[in-house]
């Protein structure tokens, strides 16, 4: 059997008990209960709602610093023989795929 036949069976397997087993679940999101006080619960000197959103702050600039230093990476130069080693690699990968 070849490896595409075997990732197709693979995947409609998955899909088959994904699907399977979304009838038997019927809760929802809207069923949850949240605990009384969430957002109002001090937590160091600060709500709940504020330190989640300090959170989504801390994670942002995580993100924007990690895409600044890919770009800068991406843009240094690169010795000869290890770009030719990186295209033999690629090549080599993209052709087993």
């Amino acid at each position: 059997m070849s490896r595409l036949m075997t990732r197709c069976l693979t995947g409609a397997a998955s899909v088959a008990a994904f699907l399977a087993s979304a009838s038997v679940s019927l809760a929802s999101e809207a069923d949850l209960v949240l605990p009384e006080g969430l957002t109002t619960t001090p937590i160091l000197g600060t709500t709940t709602g504020t330190l989640l959103l300090l959170g989504m702050v801390v994670c942002l600039l995580g993100g924007a610093f990690g895409l600044l230093m890919c770009m800068q990476l991406k843009n240094l130069p690169v010795h000869r023989s290890m770009r030719e080693i990186s295209e033999l690699i690629y090549e080599t990968v993209r052709l087993i795929s």
